[in-house]
């Protein structure tokens, strides 16, 4: 039998569809140290997620459906090992946000808990300063002695509850944005156990697909125009129930928490307002928008996570505005042999259905600045192929010297100083076929600024009854009835209004460029956030008067 060394070596060839099972039953008979049984979950991940045929489906679902005993079957020193890895069986150790940590309380009990051991090691003790708004002031004098820790007074006054239960119940008493943002500074160390009823890479997902797609390595592998896939048509659909949006939030929940990550948007998602995308090659686009109360100024912020034959096999969120779609993406590692580039262009394809902007914008993040992940993937280099190109020119001249090292040299690397130098500016993609020199961010931060001034102009910086005050001036300059509209709505075309404000003359404007700007103010609260979005297209005159208002 050969060793699991030269059968991984051979899986990740991506031999022919017979040999790639009998490869993955030859490893399921061997006994794995902690490393190889790492790699062959990975392998079995892929297979679920990127089946050859039927029989390789079954035979990885099965695998993992049970891939907990071989976990148990390992020693308790070889167990440890695999902690942190988001396999069912084992362990992680990790500060959970307030809602993350909530999340996980509320699916999985006491296998999440705090790790006091590790709380020891912190330099200082955090829970002493927010232990007393925790108490009752009888309890007070307890937290001023100095021979008594923050685990002796929890221990004692716990009850029968745990120590995390009885500190979360305690958060309650704060409003909530105080109370995730106290939270948070803790940056308590949990010890999550990954039981198989609660969420871990092993075993999470959204059932089996109605039609399950086999993939093809040299299909998937085939050339392909971006600029023709990002364009080609797409029925953009309505969004799902809020009962199926709220299984979708939690199926993404699920799948970020057991990798350590954590996503703004996915914590503040809107259940009623999650869309379920279909696409090719058994690819779906979970996709969703903000609560409207969390919804950002001008921007149209999102979420999504990626399915294929529905395994979770990437995230992703960005940003609409104007002209641009901001688009970050992550295709885990255990899937990135698959279509990467492809998945891309689908994921700018659903926003071009949406709002058609004429940019694609990736921050300088996603491609390496102050992100290792990003430069030991060479992820300037993704971009760079699909046609992106930096907004500034001394990198751009850098990365064409680069592009012709890499076509002239055999086996040429970028190097690692290289890397971080291409990716200290963002990187766009016009899909109208113009120079990336000639784009410029749109100035959010001085737009804010010019909306206070009208704030502090218009109505002399009082806050106290400011959206009143704000839809009558909005009333007598536009002639606009808020009469019939949701709270929502006037809550957010009164924000919006500080920026119609700010753009001089708007109301001398001709009576269908003005409706449309007063639609996109109210529609900056109205139940789906896509509206919004969509339209964009019909108010770029605004976003160009408010941009030299804001420049101004």
């Amino acid at each position: 039998m050969p060793s699991p060394r030269t059968l991984f070596r051979e899986i990740r060839l991506r031999p022919e569809p017979a040999r790639t099972l009998e490869l993955l039953k030859q490893l399921s008979g061997l006994p794995l140290a902690p490393k190889e049984l790492f790699q062959f979950h990975e392998q079995l991940l892929f297979g679920k997620a990127y089946p050859r045929t039927r029989e390789i489906r079954r035979f990885c679902a099965h695998e993992l459906r049970t891939f907990q005993r071989r976990v148990q079957a390992l020693g308790d020193d070889e167990r440890t090992e695999l902690d942190q890895s988001g396999i069912v069986g084992t362990r992680i150790f990790y500060p959970y946000d307030d809602h993350g940590t909530r999340w996980l309380r509320k699916r999985l009990g006491a296998s999440l808990n705090l790790d006091w051991s590790a709380y020891d090691e912190k330099e200082d003790d955090p829970l002493s300063d927010v232990l007393p708004l925790m108490i009752e002031p009888a309890l007070g004098d307890a937290c001023d002695d100095p021979d008594l820790s923050s685990q002796d007074l929890v221990e004692a006054w716990r009850g029968p509850k745990t120590a995390l239960d009885w500190i979360l119940d305690g958060f309650l008493r704060f409003p909530p944005p105080l109370r995730a943002h106290l939270y948070e500074q803790l940056a308590l160390p949990l010890v999550l156990d990954l039981v198989p009823e609660g969420p871990s890479r092993t075993l999470l997902d959204d059932g089996e697909p109605e039609e399950l797609f086999l993939w093809d390595p040299g299909e998937a592998r085939q050339p392909f125009d971006l600029l023709r896939e990002v364009q080609r048509p797409l029925d953009f659909p309505a969004p799902v129930s809020e009962a199926r949006g709220r299984q979708l939030l939690d199926l993404t929940y699920g799948t970020l928490l057991p990798r350590l990550r954590e996503l703004y948007p996915a914590t503040f998602g809107n259940p009623a307002e999650v869309y379920d995308i279909p696409l090719e090659r058994g690819i779906r686009i979970i996709l969703w928008f903000m609560k409207p109360e969390i919804r950002l100024p001008l921007e149209v912020g999102w979420g999504l996570l990626l399915l294929k034959n529905n395994v979770p096999i990437g995230y992703g969120a960005g940003g609409m505005l104007e002209d641009r779609s901001e688009i970050a993406i992550n295709v885990f590692d255990t899937f990135r042999g698959g279509e990467a580039g492809w998945l891309y262009s689908q994921y700018a394809r659903v926003f071009h259905a949406l709002g058609a902007a004429p940019r694609l914008v990736t921050r300088k993040y996603q491609i390496g600045y102050e992100n290792e992940e990003g430069i030991a993937s060479g992820a300037y280099w993704f971009y760079d192929k699909l046609g992106f190109r930096s907004m500034d020119a001394a990198v751009r001249k850098l990365a064409d010297v680069e592009r012709r090292k890499i076509a002239k040299q055999k086996g040429y690397r970028t190097s690692r100083r290289i890397l971080k130098k291409l990716c200290e500016a963002d990187v766009v993609l016009s899909l109208e076929g113009r120079e990336a020199g000639e784009y410029r961010e749109f100035p959010l931060g001085t737009a804010g600024l010019a909306a206070g001034k009208v704030m502090a102009e218009v109505f002399e910086g009082k806050r106290e009854g400011f959206e009143g005050r704000i839809l009558e001036e909005m009333r007598r300059r536009f002639g606009l009835s808020t009469e019939g509209w949701t709270a929502g709505e006037r809550t957010r075309f009164a924000q919006m209004g500080l920026f119609a404000l700010a753009v001089p003359g708007l109301e001398k404007w001709p009576a269908q460029e003005l409706q449309a700007v007063m639609d996109l103010c109210r529609l900056k609260g109205s139940a789906c956030e896509a509206d919004y979005a969509r339209a964009f297209r019909r108010n770029r005159r605004f976003f160009a008067e408010l941009r030299k208002a804001a420049e101004g």
